[in-house]
């Protein structure tokens, strides 16, 4: 995080300058790959977006679903500023096998801006799995929705994997988690 933190923080204040009025950041955790905790690294730079006044952080690169939590930024003159921050969305799509790794998220987002502040109206999020079947004598890979039953075709022991995936999503998220199941 440190090699691009100056730069992604330069850009925020940037875009704020410019006049934006709500500031997404997408970031890839890579060095965080499988934890299903932020690293402290990844806590204390959330909070640096979040004092830079950033609306929402989205990460990626865990390959495990991390918590989405609220952070409350400090601004430069003081004031307070809410920020949504997803540590992780997990996997769409990979080829590992393990429990942790064939989970993920779809984060979904309803905002509006008041001319202030960013509001968020609805916070949601559908679980995912990814389904990998074999046809043909070759593998396939498809993402289905974890807590929507299982695609026809779909064998006993994918429909517990899938199973699992959605209790690890759930797990992992905590049950602080501002996001409801859409």
């Amino acid at each position: 995080v440190s090699d691009g933190a100056d730069t992604i923080l330069s850009d925020v204040q940037a875009v704020k300058e410019q006049g934006a009025q709500v500031v997404i950041v997408s970031l890839n955790w890579s060095a965080a790959s499988g934890k299903s905790a932020p690293t402290k690294k990844q806590v204390a730079f959330a909070q640096q977006l979040a004092d830079a006044g950033v609306d929402v952080i989205i990460g990626a690169g865990s390959r495990v679903v991390q918590p989405v939590t609220w952070l409350t930024g400090k601004l430069a003159d003081g004031s307070a500023h809410k920020t949504l921050c997803a540590y992780s969305l997990g996997s769409l799509v990979n080829g590992s096998r393990t429990n942790a790794n064939v989970a993920g998220m779809l984060l979904h987002l309803e905002m509006t801006y008041d001319g202030q502040q960013v509001l968020f109206d609805k916070i949601t999020y559908t679980p995912t799995y990814i389904w990998r079947f074999k046809q043909d004598g070759r593998y396939y890979y498809r993402v289905v929705a974890s807590h929507l039953p299982a695609p026809d075709g779909m064998s006993d022991s994918q429909k517990d994997s899938m199973e699992r995936a959605l209790t690890n999503v759930q797990k992992y998220l905590g049950g602080d988690t501002p996001l409801v199941l859409r």
